[in-house]
């Protein structure tokens, strides 16, 4: 009975896969048209909002380029944009997620006319809640294994 049942919540669930993608976005008339171009640039980024996959996104970056960029930290993501506008950031890391949120706010409704990415990060998540590896996940079909797979 036990086994039946994982089989059936492996057949609703399967394996998720989620793409997180952070975006280094410039002016659309920013001359930089790789990172190499921009490897001097100011990038601005927040670390209240999605700073986990910004900071991975800094680290390829940094590996790309062969150094560290240089980072100003806001409070927020309107902080941000606005710096990039009015060009005291040079360029801005942010989760692609938040460009609708962006362009919801008044005065950003443009952002993405006014801004084009330069490079996308992209990180693939797998698994069923804190199971994260993208090979098919095996786990006990015992009750303590069932118990554990749904967070008990």
């Amino acid at each position: 009975m036990l086994v039946k049942a994982g089989n059936t919540l492996d057949n609703i669930a399967g394996n998720v896969k989620t793409t997180d993608t952070v975006s280094a976005y410039v002016m659309t008339d920013d001359p930089a048209q790789t990172l190499m171009d921009a490897k001097d640039y100011v990038f601005a980024i927040t670390e209240k909002y999605d700073y986990e996959h910004t900071q991975k996104a800094i680290e390829k970056i940094n590996e790309t380029v062969g150094t560290q960029i240089r980072t100003q930290v806001y409070d927020n993501i309107p902080d941000m944009v606005q710096a990039l506008y009015e060009g005291s950031a040079d360029a801005m890391l942010m989760n692609v997620a938040y460009v609708d949120v962006v362009e919801a706010q008044d005065g950003y409704e443009t952002f993405s006319s006014r801004t084009r990415t330069l490079y996308d990060h992209e990180e693939e998540k797998c698994g069923y809640g804190r199971f994260t590896d993208c090979r098919k996940i095996n786990y006990n079909r015992s009750v303590c294994g069932l118990y554990q797979w749904f967070g008990y």
